[in-house]
């Protein structure tokens, strides 16, 4: 456990000298002000120019969700370019034949912050309550959240060469998420089901109908993900 918490902190250390990480850790803060504050306004001005009861406000829950979201997109961001960082100047491979191994690579450098990012997910949706999710619904997202964003790590880290590919990767698996996500608000038809590859997709659809054969498929289909990435990034980093 000694092993693990000073590789942690050497994540940290990591993480603080660079500006833009740093900052990006306040970006939840600033989207959930956004939302919050904002949206309800707008919705206001919409109803009172169409003469309408509500505009926006059947897609509350799905903002609510993209709130939610927004901690663990930013660590899974943090997450790679610290971890790229590493493979890049030979620290990832000298930390996996020391004490610490693989799994504890693994664990310092994507479980702890997808831990640290539910906490933070949870905070947000209770500062920032666009939607009124109750505590087990907000704990069951912030889970099913941080599982995605642990594999969006091991499927950047694995495609990625250097740094610059990585941010570009960064970008198109959020629009990834986000699409995924939002698909079931937006398409009724089966044609929504193309994505059902994707855990976001199930957790879209959980907010639809909060059922245990939704969250089971969400599980179900970020194990597959793991079972097909693991190795591939175990391969990378050493």
């Amino acid at each position: 456990m000694k092993i693990w918490v000073n590789a942690f902190k050497q994540f940290m250390v990591g993480l603080w000298n660079e500006v833009i990480l740093c900052v990006s850790l306040l970006a939840p803060i600033l989207t959930g002000l956004v939302i919050y504050f904002g949206v309800p306004y707008i919705e206001k001005l919409l109803c009172a120019y169409f003469k309408s009861s509500f505009i926006i406000k059947p897609y509350y829950p799905l903002l609510q969700l993209i709130l939610i979201c927004m901690p663990i997109l930013m660590l899974v961001f943090i997450n790679v370019m610290v971890v790229l960082e590493e493979m890049d100047n030979g620290t990832a491979k000298y930390l996996c034949v020391t004490p610490l191994g693989k799994k504890g690579y693994i664990m310092t450098r994507f479980f702890i912050t997808s831990v640290l990012s539910m906490v933070y997910s949870f905070a947000v949706n209770f500062l920032f309550p666009l939607s009124s999710f109750t505590a087990i619904k907000c704990i069951v997202y912030c889970i099913l959240f941080a599982m995605s964003g642990f594999l969006m790590g091991f499927f950047i880290t694995e495609k990625s060469r250097n740094k610059v590919e990585g941010m570009a990767l960064v970008k198109i698996t959020c629009i990834v998420f986000l699409i995924s996500l939002s698909i079931p608000y937006f398409v009724t038809s089966k044609v929504q089901f193309v994505l059902s590859f994707f855990p976001p997709f199930w957790i879209g659809r959980t907010t639809c109908n909060f059922s245990i054969i939704n969250i089971s498929l969400a599980t179900l289909s970020a194990v597959i993900w793991y079972m097909l990435l693991i190795r591939k990034f175990l391969k990378k980093i050493v």
